[in-house]
């Protein structure tokens, strides 16, 4: 599933970790647990909302890293792009939930705002 979303390993984990993708089962020795059209529907969830920024924009990160480096969870980041209170855009050349970024600024507002 995380191939077919285009999305990092740590990137799969950290949206299993917060509960934005759930598994069908928890049961141990289920080989595929996941269902694929949660996972391709969220990075088509987002894409609809995304514009297109250039690879090289230093202004934009992912949302993991908006993550790590304000501690604004992903599940914040997911519902503020939902409620349109973020801004996403698709790094050109880049396809899947790994070429979704976010505005750095922005996403410093949505820390501020929640006491970070």
């Amino acid at each position: 599933m995380r191939r077919a979303m285009g999305a990092t390993a740590r990137e799969f984990d950290g949206l299993a970790k917060e509960a934005i993708l759930v598994p069908l089962t928890r049961i141990s020795g289920v080989k595929h647990p996941w269902r694929l059209s949660d996972g391709v529907g969220l990075v088509d969830e987002l894409r609809v909302k995304a514009g297109s920024v250039d690879a090289e924009n230093k202004e934009w990160e992912t949302l993991l890293h908006s993550r790590n480096r304000t501690g604004v969870c992903l599940a914040s980041l997911v519902k503020a792009i939902r409620d349109d209170l973020l801004v996403i855009a698709q790094r050109e050349g880049e396809d899947g939930f790994h070429g979704l970024v976010v505005p750095k600024a922005d996403v410093d507002i949505l820390a501020l705002a929640d006491g970070r």
